[in-house]
């Protein structure tokens, strides 16, 4: 229910701002991720490939998931 989630998201980010506790919310879903988070963390094979704020240029305006599929390329 797309209601539902929209009403989770925002009081998880009204509990983490009004409380000024740390969150961590694990998803694979990245538009969630850059609504949610101040900060993006990728995992790739065990390591930290990408680890950025969401308003900074790497993951602001919709780049999210062209810095995650930098972050995980395989060379």
């Amino acid at each position: 229910d797309p209601h539902a989630r929209s009403r989770t998201q925002d009081t998880l980010r009204a509990i983490a701002r009004e409380s000024g506790v740390t969150m961590l919310l694990s998803t694979h879903d990245l538009d969630e991720a850059a609504r949610v988070c101040d900060q993006v963390v990728v995992l790739h094979r065990g390591r930290v490939t990408l680890d950025a704020p969401t308003s900074g240029p790497a993951v602001a305006g919709g780049a999210l998931a062209e810095a995650y599929r930098r972050a995980t390329r395989e060379d």
